[in-house]
Protein backbone atom coordinates (compact mmCIF):
# COMPACT_ATOMS: atom_id res chain seq x y z
CA UNK A 1 0.00 0.00 0.00
CA UNK A 2 1.26 3.39 -1.05
CA UNK A 3 2.45 5.45 2.22
CA UNK A 4 1.58 8.97 0.15
CA UNK A 5 -0.64 11.18 1.69
CA UNK A 6 -3.97 12.64 0.91
CA UNK A 7 -4.03 16.27 1.99
CA UNK A 8 -6.83 18.79 2.29
CA UNK A 9 -5.37 22.42 1.69
CA UNK A 10 -7.65 25.21 2.70
CA UNK A 11 -7.89 27.94 0.26
CA UNK A 12 -9.58 31.66 0.71
CA UNK A 13 -7.91 32.80 -2.39
CA UNK A 14 -5.85 34.70 -0.82
CA UNK A 15 -1.87 34.33 -1.85
CA UNK A 16 -0.90 33.09 1.37
CA UNK A 17 -3.12 29.78 0.84
CA UNK A 18 -2.36 29.47 -2.90
CA UNK A 19 1.31 29.16 -1.88
CA UNK A 20 0.46 27.00 0.19
CA UNK A 21 -1.27 24.13 -1.61
CA UNK A 22 1.07 24.66 -4.26
CA UNK A 23 4.17 23.93 -2.05
CA UNK A 24 2.70 20.67 -0.28
CA UNK A 25 1.92 19.52 -4.13
CA UNK A 26 4.96 20.29 -5.63
CA UNK A 27 7.62 19.48 -2.12
CA UNK A 28 5.73 16.63 -0.48
CA UNK A 29 4.26 14.04 -3.61
CA UNK A 30 1.20 13.21 -2.26
CA UNK A 31 -0.98 10.76 -3.70
CA UNK A 32 -3.80 13.37 -3.91
CA UNK A 33 -4.78 17.24 -2.80
CA UNK A 34 -8.64 17.88 -2.12
CA UNK A 35 -8.97 21.68 -2.40
CA UNK A 36 -11.43 23.41 0.26
CA UNK A 37 -12.86 26.41 0.10
CA UNK A 38 -16.01 27.68 2.74
CA UNK A 39 -18.57 30.32 1.77
CA UNK A 40 -19.37 32.15 5.05
CA UNK A 41 -22.29 34.32 5.53
CA UNK A 42 -22.25 36.14 8.97
CA UNK A 43 -26.03 36.68 9.99
CA UNK A 44 -27.00 40.52 9.97
CA UNK A 45 -29.28 42.34 12.07
CA UNK A 46 -32.85 41.87 11.79
CA UNK A 47 -33.18 45.85 10.35
CA UNK A 48 -30.91 44.71 7.28
CA UNK A 49 -31.62 41.26 6.04
CA UNK A 50 -32.56 41.85 2.56
CA UNK A 51 -30.51 44.76 1.99
CA UNK A 52 -28.56 42.64 -0.18
CA UNK A 53 -31.26 40.52 -2.08
CA UNK A 54 -32.08 37.19 -1.73
CA UNK A 55 -30.37 35.48 0.59
CA UNK A 56 -30.65 32.16 -1.19
CA UNK A 57 -29.45 33.53 -4.98
CA UNK A 58 -26.71 35.13 -3.00
CA UNK A 59 -25.53 31.32 -1.77
CA UNK A 60 -25.68 30.24 -5.39
CA UNK A 61 -24.01 32.99 -7.19
CA UNK A 62 -21.07 32.84 -4.52
CA UNK A 63 -21.09 28.82 -4.73
CA UNK A 64 -20.80 29.24 -8.55
CA UNK A 65 -18.25 31.79 -8.56
CA UNK A 66 -15.85 30.02 -6.00
CA UNK A 67 -16.18 26.59 -7.72
CA UNK A 68 -15.02 27.91 -10.84
CA UNK A 69 -12.30 30.04 -9.49
CA UNK A 70 -10.70 26.59 -7.20
CA UNK A 71 -11.39 24.59 -10.34
CA UNK A 72 -9.30 26.25 -12.33
CA UNK A 73 -6.91 26.49 -10.03
CA UNK A 74 -6.69 22.89 -9.50
CA UNK A 75 -6.41 22.32 -12.94
CA UNK A 76 -3.10 24.55 -13.40
CA UNK A 77 -1.66 22.72 -10.31
CA UNK A 78 -2.18 19.13 -11.72
CA UNK A 79 -0.69 20.38 -15.14
CA UNK A 80 2.28 21.86 -12.85
CA UNK A 81 2.78 18.88 -10.78
CA UNK A 82 1.41 16.32 -12.04
CA UNK A 83 -0.37 15.38 -8.42
CA UNK A 84 -4.79 14.51 -9.11
CA UNK A 85 -6.29 17.27 -7.34
CA UNK A 86 -10.10 17.55 -6.30
CA UNK A 87 -12.25 20.49 -5.03
CA UNK A 88 -14.82 21.05 -2.31
CA UNK A 89 -17.11 24.58 -1.70
CA UNK A 90 -18.93 24.23 1.50
CA UNK A 91 -20.81 27.01 3.51
CA UNK A 92 -20.59 27.43 6.88
CA UNK A 93 -17.68 28.53 9.68
CA UNK A 94 -14.83 27.76 7.64
CA UNK A 95 -12.60 25.92 10.81
CA UNK A 96 -15.63 23.74 10.93
CA UNK A 97 -16.24 22.64 7.02
CA UNK A 98 -12.41 22.39 6.75
CA UNK A 99 -12.20 20.16 9.69
CA UNK A 100 -15.49 17.89 8.24
CA UNK A 101 -14.01 17.73 4.47
CA UNK A 102 -10.62 15.97 6.08
CA UNK A 103 -12.61 13.80 8.27
CA UNK A 104 -14.81 12.61 5.20
CA UNK A 105 -11.90 12.22 2.60
CA UNK A 106 -9.79 10.51 5.39
CA UNK A 107 -7.44 13.03 5.08
CA UNK A 108 -3.48 12.42 6.40
CA UNK A 109 -2.49 16.12 6.47
CA UNK A 110 -4.20 19.68 6.66
CA UNK A 111 -2.55 22.67 4.92
CA UNK A 112 -4.04 26.44 6.16
CA UNK A 113 -2.53 29.61 4.85
CA UNK A 114 -1.62 31.92 8.13
CA UNK A 115 -3.78 34.93 6.78
CA UNK A 116 -6.74 36.32 4.78
CA UNK A 117 -9.19 39.62 5.25
CA UNK A 118 -12.58 40.41 4.21
CA UNK A 119 -15.87 38.34 5.32
CA UNK A 120 -15.62 34.95 4.90
CA UNK A 121 -11.93 35.13 5.33
CA UNK A 122 -9.70 34.31 7.95
CA UNK A 123 -8.65 37.36 9.92
CA UNK A 124 -5.75 36.09 11.76
CA UNK A 125 -3.56 33.20 13.02
CA UNK A 126 -5.69 33.34 15.82
CA UNK A 127 -8.90 32.68 14.70
CA UNK A 128 -9.63 30.16 12.07
CA UNK A 129 -6.07 28.43 11.53
CA UNK A 130 -5.64 28.11 14.85
CA UNK A 131 -8.88 26.77 15.23
CA UNK A 132 -8.28 24.51 12.36
CA UNK A 133 -5.02 23.17 13.85
CA UNK A 134 -6.80 22.93 17.52
CA UNK A 135 -9.70 20.55 15.96
CA UNK A 136 -7.84 18.50 13.12
CA UNK A 137 -7.10 14.48 14.29
CA UNK A 138 -4.25 14.64 11.77
CA UNK A 139 -0.80 16.61 11.46
CA UNK A 140 -1.60 20.03 10.18
CA UNK A 141 0.92 22.58 8.54
CA UNK A 142 0.73 26.76 8.59
CA UNK A 143 2.03 27.63 5.64
CA UNK A 144 3.54 30.88 6.03
CA UNK A 145 7.18 32.50 5.11
CA UNK A 146 9.63 30.96 2.73
CA UNK A 147 7.93 28.03 0.81
CA UNK A 148 10.91 26.72 -0.71
CA UNK A 149 12.04 23.35 -1.29
CA UNK A 150 12.71 21.37 2.22
CA UNK A 151 16.14 20.96 3.14
CA UNK A 152 16.27 21.77 6.74
CA UNK A 153 13.73 20.61 9.38
CA UNK A 154 13.70 21.31 12.84
CA UNK A 155 11.93 19.26 15.55
CA UNK A 156 10.71 20.38 18.76
CA UNK A 157 10.94 17.00 20.96
CA UNK A 158 9.41 17.02 24.62
CA UNK A 159 7.89 13.66 26.01
CA UNK A 160 4.33 14.70 24.96
CA UNK A 161 5.72 14.88 21.04
CA UNK A 162 7.34 11.37 21.86
CA UNK A 163 3.43 9.54 22.71
CA UNK A 164 2.11 11.71 19.45
CA UNK A 165 4.42 10.23 16.82
CA UNK A 166 6.46 12.92 16.09
CA UNK A 167 9.74 10.78 15.14
CA UNK A 168 7.74 8.56 12.93
CA UNK A 169 6.36 11.30 11.53
CA UNK A 170 9.97 12.85 11.13
CA UNK A 171 11.08 10.04 9.11
CA UNK A 172 8.30 9.89 7.50
CA UNK A 173 9.03 13.16 6.21
CA UNK A 174 13.27 12.54 5.87
CA UNK A 175 12.17 10.03 3.37
CA UNK A 176 10.31 12.11 1.81
CA UNK A 177 12.10 15.32 1.40
CA UNK A 178 16.03 14.09 1.84
CA UNK A 179 16.25 16.81 4.20
CA UNK A 180 18.70 17.63 6.96
CA UNK A 181 16.90 17.12 10.29
CA UNK A 182 17.89 18.38 13.71
CA UNK A 183 15.47 17.71 16.66
CA UNK A 184 16.19 19.44 19.73
CA UNK A 185 14.94 19.75 23.07
CA UNK A 186 14.18 23.09 25.11
CA UNK A 187 14.63 22.81 29.22
CA UNK A 188 11.78 25.65 30.28
CA UNK A 189 14.15 27.00 32.78
CA UNK A 190 11.15 28.27 34.65
CA UNK A 191 10.47 24.45 36.46
CA UNK A 192 14.07 24.60 36.79
CA UNK A 193 13.81 27.63 38.70
CA UNK A 194 10.76 26.67 40.84
CA UNK A 195 12.55 23.42 42.43
CA UNK A 196 15.70 25.69 42.70
CA UNK A 197 13.38 28.03 45.08
CA UNK A 198 12.32 24.75 47.08
CA UNK A 199 14.85 22.49 47.37
CA UNK A 200 18.80 23.40 46.98
CA UNK A 201 20.42 21.98 44.18
CA UNK A 202 22.42 18.59 44.77
CA UNK A 203 25.11 19.92 42.33
CA UNK A 204 26.80 23.58 41.65
CA UNK A 205 26.92 22.25 38.24
CA UNK A 206 23.19 21.94 37.54
CA UNK A 207 22.98 23.56 34.70
CA UNK A 208 25.59 21.05 32.81
CA UNK A 209 24.07 18.05 34.40
CA UNK A 210 20.64 19.19 33.06
CA UNK A 211 21.53 19.18 29.80
CA UNK A 212 23.43 16.20 29.81
CA UNK A 213 20.20 14.50 30.95
CA UNK A 214 18.22 15.96 28.52
CA UNK A 215 21.02 15.15 25.55
CA UNK A 216 20.90 11.60 26.44
CA UNK A 217 17.52 11.44 26.64
CA UNK A 218 17.23 12.59 22.90
CA UNK A 219 19.68 10.13 21.44
CA UNK A 220 17.75 7.56 23.27
CA UNK A 221 14.90 8.49 21.71
CA UNK A 222 16.36 8.49 18.31
CA UNK A 223 17.55 5.66 18.72
CA UNK A 224 14.50 3.70 19.63
CA UNK A 225 13.02 5.23 16.60
CA UNK A 226 15.22 3.17 13.91
CA UNK A 227 17.71 3.69 11.55
CA UNK A 228 15.48 5.29 9.20
CA UNK A 229 16.01 8.68 11.03
CA UNK A 230 19.60 10.33 11.10
CA UNK A 231 19.29 13.53 13.01
CA UNK A 232 21.33 15.85 14.98
CA UNK A 233 20.44 17.03 18.27
CA UNK A 234 20.41 20.26 19.89
CA UNK A 235 19.34 21.35 23.73
CA UNK A 236 18.42 24.69 25.19
CA UNK A 237 17.79 25.71 27.97
CA UNK A 238 15.36 29.11 28.24
CA UNK A 239 12.14 29.31 26.89
CA UNK A 240 10.87 27.04 24.76
CA UNK A 241 8.91 29.09 21.85
CA UNK A 242 11.96 31.89 21.75
CA UNK A 243 14.39 29.22 21.93
CA UNK A 244 12.51 27.10 18.96
CA UNK A 245 12.76 30.24 16.96
CA UNK A 246 16.20 31.48 17.50
CA UNK A 247 17.40 27.84 15.97
CA UNK A 248 15.10 27.84 13.21
CA UNK A 249 16.83 31.12 11.79
CA UNK A 250 20.66 30.60 12.76
CA UNK A 251 19.73 26.65 10.70
CA UNK A 252 17.99 28.29 8.16
CA UNK A 253 15.20 25.97 8.94
CA UNK A 254 12.86 24.99 5.50
CA UNK A 255 10.00 24.62 8.66
CA UNK A 256 9.56 23.67 12.00
CA UNK A 257 7.70 20.23 13.47
CA UNK A 258 5.96 20.54 16.74
CA UNK A 259 3.62 18.29 19.02
CA UNK A 260 0.12 20.41 19.89
CA UNK A 261 0.75 20.03 23.52
CA UNK A 262 2.95 20.60 26.58
CA UNK A 263 4.22 17.96 28.47
CA UNK A 264 4.13 17.63 32.39
CA UNK A 265 1.27 17.96 35.04
CA UNK A 266 0.71 21.86 34.32
CA UNK A 267 0.47 21.50 30.43
CA UNK A 268 -1.71 23.90 28.67
CA UNK A 269 -2.56 23.20 25.32
CA UNK A 270 0.73 23.80 22.99
CA UNK A 271 -1.36 25.62 20.45
CA UNK A 272 -2.08 28.51 23.41
CA UNK A 273 1.29 28.67 24.51
CA UNK A 274 4.89 27.82 22.92
CA UNK A 275 3.08 26.15 19.44
CA UNK A 276 0.92 29.47 19.09
CA UNK A 277 3.95 31.54 19.70
CA UNK A 278 5.95 30.06 17.17
CA UNK A 279 3.29 29.80 14.58
CA UNK A 280 3.23 33.95 15.18
CA UNK A 281 7.00 34.24 14.90
CA UNK A 282 7.88 31.74 12.20
CA UNK A 283 9.51 32.52 8.75
CA UNK A 284 8.93 29.47 7.49
CA UNK A 285 6.53 26.79 7.54
CA UNK A 286 5.02 24.75 11.05
CA UNK A 287 4.02 21.26 10.81
CA UNK A 288 2.05 20.41 13.99
CA UNK A 289 0.86 16.89 14.96
CA UNK A 290 -2.53 16.55 17.41
CA UNK A 291 -2.19 14.85 20.61
CA UNK A 292 -3.14 11.17 20.43
CA UNK A 293 -5.60 12.11 23.49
Amino acid sequence: MSDQRSVVAAVDFSGDSLDGARWIARHFAPKRVVLVHALHFPEPPSFLRGLWGDDEQIEISARMGAEARLDEFAAALARETGVPFETRVRVGEPADQIARVAESVDADLVVVGPHAHGRGRWSHIGSTAERVIHEARVPTVLATGALGPPKRILAGLNDAAVEAGLLEELARLTKETGAEVTVMHVIDNTADMTYRAIVAPRSENRQTEIEVRAGKWLKVQLAATGPDLDANTLVELGDPAMEILAAAQRSGADFILLGTRGAGATARFFIGDVAGMVMRGARCPVWLLPSPS
